[in-house]
């Protein structure tokens, strides 16, 4: 046990080093790709050189890897990747290493984009904390959660229709449940309803939208019935973490509109589409009480989270509600990272390399 929390906590504070620097605007870039490069490769390899003990569903994929055309239930994006992989004479650790470095390079890269609003040396520790050991056990989902939230730079800053839609079937076609991320393309919509472009299609789009989510949940219900499966042998009770997350939230959307000066509210748009993001989040947890697997969907929101965080703590105010907010916040990290080491539910400890079994 101690072994691997010296292992987890060097691993954080390497990459908290190495975002401490990015967020410094360093003179020469070719530093900061390498610098880039040294933590995706860090988060790599912690992730993809664990052994098949590591990660609740890590034994699985050694066998889809062994005989990925056996593999009847799962999409054809992620065998073909298998395939490809396979056919250049990968061995099983190897695919491993290369999903995860892939996923981290996604997950880094968007949030590198961020760093005007979300400085790094905050959202990399988040992000380590709240989604990075998801990768651990959700290993085809979250390659998909991974290119959806880089997609998003295509809707939210550049808005490349096209390049988005792309990646999200690209997502899709490696775990169905990515097309929930319509949600992005609807959110984007709303918040620029105003516009003059595009108008016709965007109103078409809200109107279709109910439609679209309910189809989208009766696909996601024939492939992956298991995630509204409803508790049934024990009464669950909603956790304190989700209503202490929710109240995190209210107060930190009040503090944002009472206490922070206009000037000072960089890309008011983005920023409010992170709350709803946020809320999103929460309600996907809260609900996750009932229904055995279903946070899972709340997965492709919850990227989002080490962005808000980060866009609240990187402000210096003595104010005493960005003083409790900033407290709270850092609760939610500590919680949730002490009880990564107490729990086994998604078998993280105790750490092991893969050529130690």
């Amino acid at each position: 046990m101690i072994g691997t929390i010296l292992l987890y906590n060097s691993v954080l504070l390497i990459c908290y080093l190495g975002a401490i620097y990015l967020d410094k605007k360093p003179q020469y870039k070719s530093l900061s790709f390498f610098i880039v490069i040294i933590i995706i490769t860090l988060l790599s390899c912690l992730c993809g050189f664990r052994s098949y003990n590591i990660g609740i569903d890590t034994h699985t994929y050694y066998a889809v890897f062994d005989d990925p055309d056996a593999s009847f239930s799962i999409e054809y994006g992620f065998i073909l990747l298998c395939k490809v992989l396979l056919s250049v004479h990968f061995s099983k650790e190897l695919i491993f290493f290369t999903i995860s470095f892939i996923t981290n390079t996604l997950f880094v890269v968007r949030l590198f984009t961020l760093r005007t609003i979300a400085p790094m040396r905050y959202s990399i520790p988040v992000y380590y904390v709240m989604v990075y050991f998801l990768t651990f056990s959700g290993i085809r989902q979250m390659l998909a959660v991974s290119i959806a939230f880089f997609a998003t730079y295509y809707i939210f800053e550049r808005k490349r229709l096209i390049t988005f839609i792309i990646l999200e079937l690209l997502a899709s076609s490696i775990h169905t449940s990515a097309l929930f991320t319509i949600v992005f393309l609807i959110l984007e919509s709303l918040s620029r309803i105003s516009s003059k472009k595009w108008i016709i299609p965007k109103i078409i789009l809200l109107l279709l939208s109910p439609v679209l989510i309910f189809n989208l949940y009766t696909v996601l219900y024939e492939n992956y019935g298991y995630f509204f499966e409803k508790y049934e042998k024990e009464p669950r009770e909603i956790g304190y973490m989700v209503f202490f997350r929710l109240i995190l939230l209210i107060l930190i959307i009040v503090t944002f509109y009472l206490y922070l000066d206009k000037s000072k509210r960089e890309n008011n748009a983005l920023v409010k589409k992170l709350f709803v993001i946020e809320f999103v989040t929460v309600l996907f947890s809260g609900i996750d009480y009932f229904f055995a697997n279903i946070a899972r969907i709340g997965w492709y929101f919850l990227a989002f989270t080490p962005v808000l965080y980060a866009y609240v703590l990187r402000y210096k105010s003595r104010n005493i509600a960005y003083l409790a907010i900033k407290c709270m916040i850092w609760i939610c990290l500590g919680y949730t990272y002490v009880q990564m080491f107490l729990s086994q539910t998604n078998k993280l400890v105790p750490y092991e390399f893969f050529w130690n079994m």
